[in-house]
């Protein structure tokens, strides 16, 4: 297959259509082969059948035609009268025209030479009917040679039966000839047109699998790969295209990039300012506050704290995108992570009076340890904001057919179906963070994803199981991740 990467055909549809012909070549030559050999032994059959029972029946024929004729020559020549020797000569005449026939139905063989010898011992005697002269003797001899006619149409009759059975014989052999010849043909040509479509079909799918691979690769964000695709014309464009899709977005991937480092930065700046500014107001360092002015103070100081957590946030998003860790991988203790993260919220757990459940299974993948634990770290915050008091979270870590898959369940108010998909998106805040009032900057779940897609893996909202009303998270990695090398 590998010099097939140099063949460039014009394009699909005469790619097809030559594939089409040349796979198809083979099997016509093979169904013209087959009904040739079929036509031809058909005919052969039939001419081959028509001789044996022709010979077969005329056999008969001659027989009761020499049996008519040894009838009327003994009435002719005991009465002596000239109408039992025209029906004599009658007879002789039609068993003269058979047995010629049928020399000429059979061809030169031992059949056609006992044929012969009959017609030559018929002429004798219709010579001996016809010599002048009136005697017993001739009687006798003339009952005789009937004798032996007799015998040699018997015989010619039991060599027609053998012939009969002779040419059914050679009719299965040559039935066996054929289809073992056309069985031999198939097994040359069916693979060659098997071997063909292989081939065809390896051209039509190597490019879609190609293209396929960069589409799944401008999903996962790797802009920097160069597309290549080998194939036809158009599939050539048509990766030619994807390729400068593929620069345009990671040009715009670097600009979103910039401009939030750009931003975050350039905020941090008055934002510090501001909360020391709010921190003298606070302090009273100008002068005594009224109440109103506290409550005022206060706002502010809120405010300035939630900007500040979001800025955070931006900067650690735009660092997780931007980060190229290929080279940090190694392998991680994942059940390890999720046990350490899980202890650094026992605090929280014992506050809130929420029992953990943890069932996890020894499992070890080949990523990024800081991503893992950021992840875990924010679907665990996000468990414990949301969770009511004296609720259950359940952490679950095994493997499952070809995926590891890590499960983390709360008790609290759930996710509406339609903002299953929105809430892996930027700044994005469900339902459930407005009306419980929980403090966020719609970024964690984000970065989650963001962790998770960097081990190709994925992260979905699924169905609470039943009788539970929370939020059910689960985050599947590829049994792949365990290797050594991605």
């Amino acid at each position: 297959m590998a010099k097939l990467r140099n063949v460039q055909p014009p394009s699909l549809r005469i790619l097809v259509a030559f594939g089409f012909l040349l796979v198809i070549i083979p099997l016509l030559i093979a169904l013209f082969s087959a009904i040739y050999s079929v036509d031809r032994l058909t005919k052969v059959s039939r001419i081959t059948v028509y001789r044996a029972v022709r010979v077969t029946r005329e056999s008969q024929i001659l027989l009761e035609k020499l049996t008519t004729m040894e009838r009327s020559a003994r009435q002719y020549l005991v009465l002596e009268d000239p109408i039992f020797f025209e029906a004599y000569e009658e007879s002789h005449d039609e068993f003269v025209v058979l047995i010629h026939d049928l020399m000429n139905l059979v061809g030169q063989d031992q059949l056609w030479r006992l044929m012969k010898q009959l017609a030559a011992e018929e002429i004798e005697l219709f010579r001996d009917m016809t010599a002048p002269g009136k005697d017993m003797a001739r009687l006798d001899r003339v009952s005789e040679r009937f004798k032996f006619l007799n015998n040699l149409v018997h015989e010619l009759g039991d060599k027609g039966a053998l012939l009969v059975r002779k040419e059914v014989g050679q009719l299965d052999n040559s039935y066996e000839g054929v289809k073992k010849r056309i069985l031999a043909q198939s097994s040359v040509l069916l693979p060659i047109s098997i071997f063909l479509i292989f081939i065809f079909v390896y051209l039509i799918i190597r490019p879609i699998r190609q293209l396929d691979r960069a589409i799944r690769g401008l999903g996962g964000g790797d802009f920097d790969s160069t597309i290549h695709v080998y194939g036809t014309q158009d599939f050539e464009y048509l990766g030619g295209r994807l390729n400068w899709l593929r620069q345009r977005l990671k040009q715009l991937e670097e600009n979103k990039q910039r401009f939030l480092r750009n931003v975050s930065h350039e905020l941090k700046t008055p934002l510090a300012t501001i909360n020391e500014g709010v921190g003298l107001l606070a302090d009273e360092v100008v002068g005594e506050l009224n109440a109103e002015q506290k409550d005022i103070v206060h706002i502010l100081n809120t405010s300035s704290t939630k900007l500040e957590r979001l800025i955070e946030g931006l900067l650690k998003f735009s660092q997780l995108q931007s980060e190229t860790e290929d080279f940090t991988r190694q392998r991680v203790d994942l059940d390890n992570v999720v046990n350490t993260i899980v202890k650094e919220y026992q605090i929280n757990l014992r506050a809130n009076d929420i029992k953990l459940i943890l069932r996890v299974e020894p499992v070890q993948i080949y990523g990024m340890a800081d991503k893992c634990r950021i992840m875990l770290d924010n679907l665990l915050s996000n468990a414990v904001k949301y969770s009511s008091r004296g609720g259950q979270i359940r952490i679950s870590l095994y493997e499952s057919g070809d995926q590891i898959c890590l499960d983390i369940e709360d008790d609290g108010p759930g996710i509406d179906q339609e903002e299953r998909k929105k809430i892996f998106d930027l700044f994005y805040q469900g339902r459930a963070t407005r009306d419980a009032g929980v403090k966020g900057s719609g970024v964690g779940l984000a970065i989650v994803n963001e962790c998770v897609a960097a081990h190709n893996g994925k992260i979905e909202v699924l169905e609470p199981k039943s009788g539970k009303s929370g939020a059910f998270f689960r985050v599947l990695f590829p049994l792949e991740m365990r290797q050594t090398n991605r």
